[in-house]
């Protein structure tokens, strides 16, 4: 489990998504105060091209 340097709350696993680009990206969420942090290196698609 991570721990927020803001306020030393817990951090959980969420996942943010952006309709319009179609991307996702995983990010650590402090579930005391609501600082977020990415937790991937770069966005994901959604759908996959074909």
């Amino acid at each position: 489990m991570q721990t927020c340097e803001k306020c030393k709350g817990s951090m959980l696993l969420d996942r943010e998504i952006d309709m319009e680009s179609g991307m996702s990206l995983l990010v650590f969420v402090c579930i005391n105060c609501g600082k977020r942090k990415q937790a991937e290196r770069a966005p994901i698609p959604l759908i996959e091209v074909s």
